[in-house]
């Protein structure tokens, strides 16, 4: 399970305007109301770091490939709100040449944090909690998540960036007749986010 500890950081001065684009914003006269969006979209390859009885030996940090989407309004404080998707598929070979893929989602809200760091860069943090969902193909199952980002990114120009994040998301489910005493049923991945931010 994740403990992360996040000092608060805020986006001030002039500078702090100049990268989060307020400089438009003030000639219309509407800097008191100001809010910046952002969509940003990733391919997300990572880790299921937890471990899973595979039937054939508990097996963990296995690889596998994903995507993430998800909206976020940053106000002039640097303190916003968001909301995320991400969708993962992680194959697990269970043995006599047979495999499951293990398929994991979560879409919920998030509290966000962002400010500049130089020139072109910025940083946000970014943490949640939401519904997750599992299935193999035989089975599905719906549950809790809770989700942490922390990341920067580079801008291109006043709309289009470049960003890399990384993810950590909790799956958690009910407990079954198979989940081992003192265990908890469900999954932790660890990913690596890559891809566009539009900033509008």
């Amino acid at each position: 399970m994740l403990m992360a500890f996040m000092l608060p950081f805020t986006a001030k001065g002039q500078h702090a305007e100049q990268m989060l684009g307020l400089e438009n914003q003030q000639q219309r006269g509407n800097v008191k109301n100001w809010a910046q969006n952002v969509l940003a979209i990733s391919f997300n390859p990572g880790f299921i770091t937890s471990k899973v009885d595979t039937g054939y030996g508990e097996k963990s940090w296995v690889g596998g490939t994903g995507f993430t989407a998800d909206y976020r309004c940053v106000f002039r404080s640097g303190f916003g709100f968001g909301l995320a998707y991400s969708h993962s598929q992680t194959n697990y070979d269970t043995g006599w040449n047979g495999s499951t893929s293990v398929k994991l989602d979560y879409f919920g809200p998030s509290f966000v944090m962002a400010s500049p760091i130089g020139e072109h860069w910025s940083a946000r943090l970014s943490w949640g909690i939401g519904y997750a969902l599992y299935s193999d193909g035989y089975d599905s199952q719906g549950g809790f998540g809770y989700q942490f980002m922390g990341g920067v990114e580079y801008r291109l120009g006043r709309v289009m960036a470049l960003g890399v994040d990384l993810t950590e998301t909790v799956h958690t489910f009910s407990r079954n007749e198979s989940t081992p005493k003192g265990k908890v049923n469900g999954f932790s991945r660890l990913g690596l986010n890559m891809g566009l931010r539009l900033y509008m």
